[in-house]
């Protein structure tokens, strides 16, 4: 029986990739948490699939954020054409 100081164990070990992972996203180094949550998307636990998933879709890059680049660079085109080559 454990004493009141002593935090109960868990029953369930956490596994340490994914902890390496989440760790990694916290600090800012995505490739890192590309590198880690590859092999955990196809883990035999599926709340651990699930969340190694989860974490790697925070890294991707917006779709959106690349409509504005793609809106963004037309309109220097247009505007470079316009204003300098003609």
């Amino acid at each position: 029986m454990p004493s009141e100081n002593e935090e109960p164990e868990n029953e369930e070990p956490e596994n340490e990739q994914l902890l390496r992972a989440q760790d990694a996203f916290a600090r800012g180094d995505y490739a890192e948490v590309r590198r880690l949550t590859d092999a955990l998307t196809e883990h035999e636990d599926p709340e651990i699939a699930r969340l190694a998933l989860a974490l790697r879709r925070r890294t991707q890059v917006d779709p959106a954020q690349i409509g504005v680049l793609v809106l963004c660079l037309l309109f220097f085109g247009w505007v470079t054409w316009k204003y300098v080559l003609s």
